[in-house]
């Protein structure tokens, strides 16, 4: 009887050895008919799969929670380009707004402060306090970057005022003025050069703009704008009016003419007089005597107090001062008894 080995499969005469690979058949059948029936018990297939799953869940578990990470300097470096960007664009920003600050503040003429009745409470108040003036607002503080030195706009502000300084007045302004009597004796008390005529007092104020500025005791009447300087050539002005009745020019006339002029000021000379009716004469006139020039320095004025008189006006004098803006003081009551005066300034700017 011919048998084949279970093992190798080599046919030959039934044996309990195989005569190829010399495997003894009978034992290697038996051992493989009980390896064979173990993994046909379905409690031990179970128990397989189960085992199988438990591995692969543990596995995914383990793998799929782990995600790779990016490079610890990719958004950093990124980060720091844009930023570096930034912040060399803000920089190439404000040296180009500090030069055009500079530019205009080198460029722009520079003349001292004008008189500005709208600025001051335009009332000749009744003896009040003075009113401080308004605190400025405080400047922004300029933009710096980290990655450039920038030239501050305000850091121009010292040449701009040396340039300011060293530049000779421009124009000359003629303003007219009601004020309470005590406020002219006082800007009169410390002025240069003050005196006296017997019928006007005069003399140089220094800082008359902000003196003016901070008090409420005056109101503006009339001014003559600004007019160009034109050494030895007179700029005259005359506020007034004319009367139909005499004839003639009724009011204040100033003639200022500008003799020399630097840094340090102006030399003026002034001139005024002045024109009224008067009931008995017809005409009031008068010339004002005065220094030949005035040494005016730079932010002072010349202030020239009591140009009109204080008396008593007929019906038809109220009625044509009343009307004009240089002389209407004189109708007012507070004028007549000499708690107010008028008065002429003169500034080179």
């Amino acid at each position: 009887m011919m048998v084949n080995c279970p093992k190798c499969g080599f046919s030959q005469p039934q044996d309990q050895y195989c005569a190829s690979c010399g495997v003894d058949m009978d034992a290697f059948r038996a051992r493989h008919r009980a390896s064979k029936s173990l993994f046909q018990n379905p409690a031990v297939q179970i128990g397989g799969l189960a085992t199988a799953l438990i591995a692969a869940f543990v596995f995914v578990k383990a793998t799929g929670s782990t995600k790779p990470e990016p490079l610890a300097t990719d958004t950093p470096i990124v980060r720091d380009v844009d930023q570096q960007e930034t912040e060399l664009a803000q920089a190439q920003f404000d040296q180009n707004r500090a030069r055009e600050a500079m530019n205009e503040t080198s460029s722009a003429s520079v003349t001292s402060p004008a008189f500005n009745a709208a600025s001051v409470p335009n009332e000749v108040s009744g003896g009040g306090a003075p009113t401080p003036p308004a605190p400025a607002a405080p400047s922004a503080p300029a933009t710096t970057s980290a990655t450039a030195k920038i030239v501050d706009a305000k850091d121009a502000k010292p040449a701009a005022g040396i340039r300011a300084a060293l530049q000779p007045a421009q124009s000359v302004r003629v303003v007219f003025i009601e004020a309470q009597r005590a406020f002219l004796n006082e800007l009169l008390s410390d002025a240069r050069d003050a005196s006296s005529d017997g019928s006007v007092s005069f003399g140089v104020v220094n800082n008359l703009d902000q003196k003016l500025k901070n008090s409420r005791a005056w109101q503006s009447l009339e001014n003559s704008g600004d007019q160009p300087i034109k050494l030895n050539q007179p700029n005259l002005i005359f506020k007034g009016t004319r009367d139909q009745a005499t004839g003639q020019n009724i009011g204040l006339t100033v003639q200022v003419i500008p003799i020399s002029r630097d840094e340090a000021g102006t030399h003026l000379q002034v001139d005024a007089n002045r024109t009224l009716r008067d009931p008995s004469t017809g005409i009031d006139s008068l010339n004002f005597q005065m220094p030949e020039t005035f040494s005016v320095p730079k932010g002072a004025s010349v202030v020239i107090s009591g140009v009109l008189p204080h008396r008593n006006l007929g019906p038809d004098e109220q009625a044509l001062y009343r009307n004009v803006n240089v002389l209407k003081a004189m109708a007012g009551e507070r004028f007549r008894s000499g708690a107010t005066d008028v008065a002429i300034i003169v500034q080179a700017r």
